[in-house]
Parts: structure tokens; sequence; C-alpha cells
């Protein structure tokens, strides 16, 4: 229990493809961590071939059984990532399928499967392919997660670990790390640790495009922390003074409104998701308070009307229409779905 048998690494190429890899030795102690030293070492060699997937497992697994006299094996999930059109193409040696959150929706990867490898010559691996979306979250665990006992004997189970990625969607990447750990760990209770564990979350971007999400809490710093992290992103983007500043504050506003009329539960909060593209911003607002379309149900001040006798409550709308060029309202799965659209126009560096 002084050294680990667990094992991952990535790498990204100079074509724009991410290498990926979580593995894990079966036993534990000095024997399990030098085959998986050595499996790692032989890995980092693969990543500067042109071998598919399913083909590093083959000759993974024909490496390994040299020398493997206390027949220990490995199971392995790697995967190549396509950064420009976030294709995935993975195989798997008799490892756990990954966990994907979509939309805060969770589900099972599908994966054909070949063996554990460092047991037997010869063995083929199905190499398998599906298409990531900006934004989705790519959970790639050992078992050190999903066999974790607690007193009763019973184990997390990968359905306790789809709940907490589903409970926690739209967090940052840290946050849901945190929160998977800490739910083993409160499944464990008095429990001691009984196998390595290892946690890979990935979160992928459009190409040509910046989309990404973060929830706000009803807390004092939640406006600072919504402008900087706006402000770096359309800054990366390159997008003009003018509208960086617009849309920072149009989204100040629906947050600040939210909080102040939404009746938010203490522990709900506002997720924004902004996906930048080549010709329009679009920011999505979802909310767990009342329903409220506010493009239809706010009250508007009259425009043109003298500023000391204008209802300051009802300019919110107009500043929304007036820096944005489309606006559209949802309730649905009693959550409210705000989306704001600007067109852009983004000048190209040659």
């Amino acid at each position: 229990k002084s050294v680990g048998g667990d094992l991952y690494t990535f790498q990204l190429r100079q074509d724009k493809r991410l290498f990926i890899a979580v593995g894990d030795v079966s036993d534990k102690g000095v024997p399990a961590a030098l085959l998986m030293a050595r499996a790692m070492t032989l890995l980092q060699q693969y990543v500067y071939t042109s071998l598919e997937a399913g083909d590093i497992l083959a000759r993974l697994n024909e490496e390994l059984l040299e020398g493997n006299d206390n027949c220990m094996f490995l199971t392995l999930f790697i995967g190549w990532l396509d950064l420009e059109s976030l294709e995935l193409s993975y195989a798997s040696g008799g490892h756990t399928a990954p966990c994907l959150s979509r939309a805060g929706e969770v589900l099972a990867l599908e994966q054909a499967s070949g063996p554990a490898l460092g047991l037997a010559e010869d063995q083929t691996f199905p190499d398998n392919r599906f298409a990531l979306e900006a934004g989705d979250v790519l959970a790639v665990f050992t078992d050190g997660i999903d066999e974790a006992f607690n007193g009763a004997g019973e184990q997390f189970g990968v359905e306790a670990l789809s709940t907490v990625l589903q409970n926690v969607s739209g967090n940052s990447l840290e946050a849901q790390g945190k929160a998977i750990l800490q739910a083993v760990e409160a499944h464990q209770g008095d429990m001691p640790q009984s196998d390595d564990i290892t946690l890979m979350l990935l979160q992928p971007r459009a190409a040509g495009s910046a989309r990404t999400r973060i929830l706000l809490r009803d807390d004092p710093g939640a406006v600072s922390t919504l402008q900087a992290w706006m402000a770096q992103l359309l800054e990366e983007a390159e997008i003009s003074l003018a509208v960086k500043n617009e849309m920072m504050l149009v989204a100040e506003e629906v947050v600040t409104n939210v909080f102040k009329y939404g009746q938010l539960a203490p522990s709900d909060g506002v997720l924004l998701e902004l996906d930048i593209q080549a010709d329009h911003i679009r920011m999505i607002f979802t909310d767990e308070g009342i329903p409220f379309d506010p493009l239809a149900q706010a009250q508007r001040s009259r425009l043109g009307e003298n500023i000391d006798d204008a209802d300051i409550g009802g300019l919110g709308v107009h500043l929304l229409e007036s820096l944005t060029d489309e606006q559209h309202y949802q309730r649905r799965a009693d959550k409210n779905r705000l989306t704001l659209i600007k067109h852009v126009t983004r000048q190209t560096r040659e």
C-alpha cells in the first residue's frame, strides 16, 4: 500500500491530437508499480507513432508478456482526441467504460473492449469512435472509485458516480473532481481505502471557438468572478473591446437579477454557458429559480422617459434587447433557460 499500480498520462501532439491513457495494474506493491512504470514508458513512446488506439494496446500487450513471472495484468483505456473535429478514437483493454456528462445528462461511453493486457499472446483490441461536443465532460477512472466499499460491503458504483457528475454539471473541472472524490470518501466512511484511485476529467472546446461554463452562486464575489472569467475568454478570442464590455454588462444584468428575484435555494446558482464562434457569441443562462420569462413578463420602462421618473427595474429588458441580436427563453425540466446571441465580425490573422 506504499506504492501504487494505477497509471495515467496525456500528451498533446503538434498535429492537434491529444493522447490520453488511464490504467490499473492488478495486485499492489512494488511488482505492480514496476509493471506500471514499464507500461508508462512504452505508452509515452507510442505517442509519437502513427498507431491507432487498438494497435497500441496490441503492441503493449506483447511487450508486457515478457518477464511477467507474477502473471499480473493491466486494464487500460487509451484514446486519441482530434482537437479540430472533437472525434475521440479509443480502445479498452478490459477497463471500465468512461462516463460522459453532456448538458446535465450522464451516460457510460459505449465501447467494444479487448481483454486485460499481459495475460495472453496475439490479442486484438477493437477501435471505437465517438463524436464529443464542446462542453462535454469525459470522466475516465480506475476501480478505486466505482469499487470503493463501505462498512456494509456495498460498492460505490458507476451509478453513484454518474449521479455526482449530474449534480455538479456546469461546475469547473476542479470542482467536479473534488465532488467525486469527496463522495467516494463519504461512501467509504471509516473503511480504509481498498484500492488506488485515479480520475481524469477532460472537457474539450470547439475548434476555432471558446465554449465553456461557469456556475455562479449568490455571494459577494460573484460579479467580480463573472467579469474576470468573461474578460479573459473574450480577450483570448480577440473580441473587440466595445463588444466585450457590452457582453459583460449583459451577463451581469441577467445574473444579478436572478439572484435578486429568482428565489433560488441556498445551494443553487446561475449556470452561464459562453460559446464564442467566428460570427457570433452565444450566452445561455440556466437557473432553478421560480418560472419567469424576462422577455415577456418583465416590467418595461417607457423609453424616452425622464431618468428621474423612469422605473429602474424595467430598464434591464431594453438593455438585453439593444445589446444582443437574438433573445430566446424556455422553461425546461423545472429550469429557466435564457439564450442571448450577439452577431460579431472578427478579423482573422494572416
